[in-house]
């Protein structure tokens, strides 16, 4: 947790979706959830990402250039996750067999889980003095 509401709350809906794609395991449509997780992933941290690189970069944070590298890279291997779905889906038109979806399902939990604990616990962990000092500017417009 950074004590910023507005960021906590943005780690709180990427790990929400994550969640959700947990949830989704066992479903029938589960190819379709698993389009869908990966595209709200994609997106909402694109969202999340530029929200606390502007703040960071308007107020000369001296990391700034770090942390938009592993922004980046997450964004890369999410992208790279939803290229391998593709090529899943052509090999396999009708990839509802849980042999092939469930274990994709579960890279995409993992991976997103492991990288937003390390972000959040480690990453954001560095940036949270500089940002908690910003918090009530941001957040009260919000």
């Amino acid at each position: 947790m950074t004590d910023f509401p507005t960021i906590d709350n943005q780690h709180k809906k990427i790990i929400d979706i994550a969640n959700n794609l947990h949830s989704s395991l066992g479903s029938d449509n589960l190819q379709e959830l698993v389009k869908t997780h990966l595209s709200q992933l994609k997106r909402y941290s694109a969202v999340h990402f530029r929200f606390e690189e502007k703040i960071l970069q308007d107020h000369n944070y001296f990391l700034i250039n770090e942390h938009e590298c592993l922004h980046d890279a997450y964004i890369g291997e999410l992208l790279k996750l939803e290229e391998r779905f593709s090529e899943l889906e052509k090999r396999f038109p009708n990839i509802l067999i849980s042999e092939e979806i469930e274990p994709f399902a579960w890279k995409v939990i993992r991976f997103v889980s492991q990288w937003w604990l390390h972000h959040i616990l480690v990453e954001d962990k560095k940036n949270m003095d500089f940002l908690q000092k910003l918090a009530d500017t941001y957040d009260s417009g919000s």
